[in-house]
């Protein structure tokens, strides 16, 4: 389909960028960590997926940034 651009590969400077924030944000999760251990298991399952979809939609996020900066904004059909 032409005109989506979902499948493009990152560029390596956003995937060090990337891979930076990750690292960054999950060392902020461990100076958290041992109240965290005091909560029951499924509230470390539900962490753990709240931070799957955070990096996820962040990824999006950078996708969506890269393909405005490349291709310019997205018109309206009309």
């Amino acid at each position: 389909m032409e005109g989506t651009h979902d499948e493009e590969e990152l560029s390596f400077v956003s995937i060090a960028a990337l891979t930076a924030n990750i690292v960054r944000y999950l060392k902020l999760d461990e100076k958290e960590e041992p109240s965290s251990q005091r909560e029951g298991g499924s509230s470390d399952e539900r962490e753990h997926t709240e931070k799957l979809e955070y990096i996820k939609r962040r990824l999006a996020d950078l996708r969506a940034f890269e393909r405005v900066a490349m291709y310019g904004p997205r018109r309206k059909r009309k």
